[in-house]
Order: C-alpha cells, then sequence, then structure tokens
C-alpha cells in the first residue's frame, strides 16, 4: 500500500491551458454595482452592494462583515482541480486538461481524482528542464480479461483515482494531461513524502456517508442543505518488519495530515485523498507487523 502526504501548492505555481474567462479581473479603481462578478486569485466574487470601490474581494467578502460587500462564488473552472475541494470539478467540454505544477524539489508522487476522459498523462522535468519520465494511464472502461477481473474489478464507466509514482527523485516540475474529446479533472495534488508501506489485505472496507442535512434557515424554515459525502477506508495492512523499524515515526506523523492512498495499484475504488484518523498499534510477527490505518476524506 502507497501513502503520502499532500504538498500545498501555491496557485504561482500552477498554470493551466484553459482560460480564466468567466468574469472580468477584479481592478481597485473600478465602480461595482450589485450583480457584478470579478475573479481575484482565481477565485470568482459576486458585488452585494451598489458603488464598491477600493474593497478587495478576499478582504471583504465574511458574512460576519457589515455590509458584505463580495460573496464568493467559487473557483474559476481552470484553478477548481487545485482549490483542495474534489467537489469543484474543472471541465473541458472541447479537448484535454492541462495542469502544469513546478517549482518544487523532489516531487514523491502525483494524485489525480475524479478524473474522466480517455488517458490520464504525467509528464516529469528535471531542474535543468529535462524531460526525464512520462506514465500514462487509461481512464476508459476496465478490463475482463478473466473471471479474476469480472468479479473483483470496479464495475464503473472508467477509472478515475490514480497516482504517478515511481519515477525519478529530482523530479521538479511535473505536467499533467487529461487527453478526450470531454474531459474533468476534480483534484490534482502534489506528494510531498510518499511511503510504500507493505501490503493491503483482503478485510478492506471503503464506506461512503452522506453528510446532507435538514437545516433552519433564518426564519426557522427547514431547508435541505446537500453536502459533499464522507468517504471512510479502513485498511489493513502487513510491512516488513525492517520497514517498519525504520519508518513507524514518520507514519505516526501523518496521523491528521491530509494524504493521498492507494491500497492496489490500478483498483481506482481503493485509491483515494483524505485525513489520517487512526493508526493501530502493530501486532509483532516474526516476519513483521499487521496493523490498520483509517482515512477519512470529505469528496
Amino acid at each position: 500500500m502507497f501513502i503520502g502526504s499532500i504538498k500545498d501548492l501555491d496557485l504561482a505555481d500552477v498554470t493551466s491551458n484553459l482560460p480564466e474567462t468567466e468574469a472580468p479581473a477584479y481592478n481597485g479603481a473600478t465602480t461595482y454595482v450589485i450583480g457584478d462578478e470579478v475573479i481575484f486569485a482565481h477565485v470568482i466574487y459576486g458585488c452585494l452592494v451598489d458603488g464598491t470601490v477600493g474593497r478587495q474581494p478576499d478582504l471583504f467578502s465574511s458574512r460576519f462583515q457589515t455590509p458584505q460587500y463580495w460573496q464568493v462564488k467559487g473557483p474559476t473552472n481552470a484553478f477548481a482541480a487545485v482549490d483542495g475541494v474534489l467537489s469543484t470539478i474543472t471541465e473541458n467540454t472541447s479537448g484535454n486538461i492541462v495542469f502544469t505544477i513546478d517549482n518544487f524539489a523532489n516531487i514523491a508522487g502525483v494524485g489525480i481524482f475524479e478524473a474522466f476522459g480517455a488517458t490520464a498523462k504525467a509528464e516529469f522535468y528535471n531542474a535543468s528542464d529535462t524531460l526525464i519520465a512520462t506514465q500514462t494511464i487509461n481512464l476508459l472502461g476496465f478490463s475482463l480479461n478473466s473471471y479474476y477481473d469480472w468479479l473483483f474489478t470496479q464495475p464503473s464507466s472508467g477509472d478515475t483515482n490514480h497516482i504517478f509514482k515511481d519515477f525519478p527523485v529530482n523530479s521538479v516540475r511535473v505536467t499533467v494531461t487529461i487527453e478526450g474529446d470531454l474531459t474533468q479533472l476534480g483534484e490534482v495534488n502534489i506528494i510531498d513524502d510518499g511511503y510504500n508501506i507493505g501490503r493491503a489485505l483482503y478485510g478492506t472496507t471503503i464506506r461512503v456517508a452522506s453528510r446532507s442535512i435538514y437545516e433552519d434557515d433564518e426564519f426557522g424554515v427547514p431547508r435541505y442543505v446537500k453536502r459533499p459525502s464522507r468517504v471512510n477506508a479502513t485498511f489493513e495492512i502487513f510491512g516488513e518488519q525492517v520497514f517498519i523499524d525504520t519508518l513507524w515515526g514518520d507514519l505516526r506523523r501523518l496521523s491528521g495530515d491530509r494524504v493521498v492512498y492507494e491500497a492496489e495499484q490500478g483498483r481506482s475504488v481503493t485509491t483515494g485523498v483524505g485525513i489520517v484518523r487512526d493508526i493501530t498499534v502493530p501486532i509483532n510477527f516474526p516476519a513483521g507487523y499487521i496493523f490498520s490505518l483509517e482515512t477519512e476524506g470529505v469528496q
């Protein structure tokens, strides 16, 4: 099983082939009226007060301010896939989605989630801007080469979650391309520290729980609020003794961190992103340890 911590992305280090044309860029000298929309730092804001001028959207968009001059509408389409939220999706209805992420030393891996298209490709470059590795994944359908595949392959129209890994550690820039006529990408993550912690055993459970609720609005009227689902996964893992003895401390430090994980290579249903909630105390066997790891993510 592979697990890795998520490196924080600075939007200054991310470029996309998609334009940010949903609204004009914010201009501090422009006077805005109710209904106007602007883009500031890759986020779309809607104006709430006539005659708004000189009020930078990110500083005057809190609902606890009086008056509240701006309302957050969400990320631009180009940057929805790097906003840290899987449920906001970047989409291209007429071709490929391309993200280039650079200025990172020793990238350990790249995770893509809710990816739809024909193929996904990751190209890795070193500090001299030389292409040193390429990995490509098929996103269309799934293999039914055997009775085993028929029983256990994820029954979906395509594999949506994947991790690119096992490439040269001197990678400092990666270009991720989702190829196809109609493409979508929920999130792309850079993996900071990645570990192959052992072999996932039978007994893995993945549970999808609804977070949608009914709550009262400001008038006391119940309303339905749909929220992204919560995905819990618990993996039973066998780890080699030499590994656990050297990396158990690093694994413990992942507790509470946002991580990407892959229990079985090529099985997108066992690949995800979430927070490490629980790591059991290992049971010592002559050849190694059996322990469990639980993650929780809002999808």
